[in-house]
């Protein structure tokens, strides 16, 4: 398995953290969340893994039911934006196309859940929870079907999946604490233990290592490259409170996927409260060597802001600037400013041509290619 150059770029950077705010982004009782897929042009979509709903979602949270199908679980995205979901019950795995047309795609696994897709190598990667095995399937065959990849060496009601920047898959247990690594050729060993947590989710690329949900545990977690686990969240007793993520608190936390500008992450509940949690940082990823920041001491006012918004920042190299607003799935909604800046302090103040909708925004910066960005609230 090759490398796959997104996920290598996504490791070789460091989020700039500042401050980690929890807010809630969806929350309507009856559904029950299970993971969620947030596609690179900012779609997102959601499953309801008990009445069964495919969840489209716009940037202000509102959700739109594209078909019902038996227990759906995990989705990915394609290269093409297809998006694809896993069916519990009927052991196939569906397409949906950009026209949100849902078609079947493959079948013949045991109980799938997580979805992983190598784009490079046109192959898919299935968690089957029921099976307690791992099933990969060619996509660039006529018709696609499954094969086992790994099965056994304490796989157990595998759900999330993600790629190591080696080329292996890390694979969580819904069923227990543990986290398998799993070879392209199917060798299994463990690769993580989440104590605090009796079971694990899905799980993403994260700060040179992963972010992942501990269900049982109602937590969040970071694990190092190397497997050690760190609880984000407190004591991660369950509840239901935003603010700051150490002090947040979670139901039953499960899929989770991060922002195209990778600056903001979504966390699904599984559980009949119905809620997306959607975890932003204060500053935009930057280059892990400091001294290629080029952007620093943000100011945006006011925040919460209307119709206008006052911007200053120090800016250390001359250059092509560009600063957009975007919504939290990463859409230019409103272009700012396009041109040439100086060194120094960069002060003004935009007149918003758009009446935004009321939500979440991010003030994105870019000069000469680094890109910074802050939260706005609308």
């Amino acid at each position: 398995m090759k490398k796959i150059l997104n996920i290598l770029f996504l490791f070789s950077m460091v989020f700039n953290l500042g401050a980690q705010t929890v807010s809630t982004f969806v929350a309507q009782t009856g559904i029950n969340f299970e993971a969620i897929t947030w596609a690179e042009d900012g779609r997102i979509f959601s499953v309801d893994y008990v009445d069964g709903d495919i969840y489209k979602i716009d940037a202000q949270g509102n959700l739109n039911s594209l078909g019902t199908y038996s227990t759906p679980l995990g989705g990915a995205m394609d290269a093409a934006g297809n998006f694809y979901f896993s069916e519990l019950n009927t052991g196939k795995v569906h397409r949906v196309d950009m026209n949100d047309a849902i078609t079947e795609y493959a079948s013949g696994m045991i109980g799938p859940a997580g979805i992983l897709i190598d784009n490079e190598n046109n192959l898919m990667y299935v968690a089957n929870y029921s099976g307690n095995s791992i099933s990969v399937i060619d996509m660039s065959a006529a018709n696609p079907s499954p094969t086992t990849l790994a099965s056994g060496g304490g796989i157990n009601g595998p759900d999330g999946l993600a790629f190591s920047p080696e080329g292996d898959i890390i694979s969580a247990n819904f069923n227990n604490n543990k986290v398998n690594k799993i070879t392209p050729t199917g060798e299994v060993s463990n690769f993580a233990t989440l104590t605090g947590s009796t079971g694990s989710g899905y799980l993403i690329p994260w700060e040179n290592g992963y972010m992942i949900t501990g269900a049982g545990g109602h937590g969040l977690f970071s694990l190092s490259a190397t497997g050690e686990a760190t609880k984000l969240n407190g004591t991660g007793a369950l509840g239901y409170a935003d603010g700051d993520l150490e002090n947040a608190r979670f139901n039953l936390p499960n899929g989770i996927a991060i922002s195209p500008s990778m600056d903001s992450i979504l966390i699904t509940e599984s559980s009949a409260v119905g809620r997306i949690r959607l975890l932003t940082f204060e500053d935009m990823i930057s280059d892990t060597n400091e001294e290629m920041i080029t952007v620093e001491n943000i100011e945006i006012s006011p925040n919460p802001a209307s119709e206008k918004l006052h911007l200053i920042f120090q800016n250390k190299e001359s250059g092509k600037a560009e600063i957009s607003l975007l919504d939290i799935r990463g859409a230019v909604v409103d272009s700012l400013f396009s041109g040439h800046i100086n060194t120094g302090t960069f002060d003004q103040t935009f007149i918003l041509d758009k009446q935004l909708m009321a939500g979440i925004y991010l003030l994105q910066i870019s000069v000469n290619g680094s890109i910074y960005s802050q939260k706005v609230v609308f």
